[in-house]
């Protein structure tokens, strides 16, 4: 058990973002401050996950009706089956997407306020660090990265989602967000990110 109190902080941004580098760097500054972390992700690996990312990866077709069901479904499974167990042992539980990725990437072919709906019993996180970026620059890291191309990877579709996630990350009802600029390189990313965890975590030491 740890000797720390539980906390969910989300990684949150458009594909490319670097939410999932960072998360990794994340996890190593915080664990060299004694702190119990799981890492985790939406979809999950969770059996509704898993069929979630065949859907983006193009391999099955629903609707778009079906796939924000899916991705709530999953949201409460996750919270269920990985998130509230650590957050009990006292782990920092860092996740890459959750409940804002919803309500930008699914409100762009339904009304929010029914995907907002959907969630409303998903656990708040503690934190949402959001990652802003230009479209153009995530897609272009994307396409760098190579890799099988998902059905939200275009950049009108990035543009679009980009948008969203700007309009639901001023929403008060998802959590306490704070914005980081990740058009820059990766040491500053990490710098911002782990300032930003010394406040929410009272980190007070100058190492890391």
């Amino acid at each position: 058990m740890s000797q720390h109190k539980g906390k969910l902080i989300v990684f949150e941004g458009i594909d490319g973002a670097g939410t999932t580098t960072q998360i990794r760097l994340a996890a190593e500054f915080l664990r060299q401050h004694d702190f119990v972390v799981y890492e985790t992700a939406e979809p999950s690996t969770g059996f509704i996950g898993v069929k979630i990312r065949e859907i983006l990866r193009g391999d099955t077709q629903t609707t778009s009706e079906a796939l924000a069901l899916l991705f709530a479904a999953d949201r409460l499974d996750h919270v269920d089956k990985e998130i509230r167990p650590y957050l009990h042992k006292g782990a920092i539980v860092l996740s890459d997407r959750y409940l804002l990725s919803s309500l930008a990437y699914q409100s762009l072919d339904n009304p929010l306020d029914w995907v907002t709906t959907l969630n409303a019993k998903a656990q708040r996180p503690d934190l949402n660090i959001y990652f802003q970026i230009s479209a153009e620059k995530a897609v272009a890291r994307v396409q760098a990265r190579g890799g099988p191309e998902e059905i939200f990877d275009a950049q009108a579709k990035q543009e679009k989602i980009a948008l969203a996630y700007e309009s639901v990350a001023c929403r008060e009802d998802i959590g306490p967000v704070k914005t980081i600029d990740a058009e820059k390189n990766m040491d500053d990313v990490r710098a911002a990110i782990i300032a930003i965890l010394r406040t929410c975590l009272e980190i007070d030491d100058d190492a890391g």
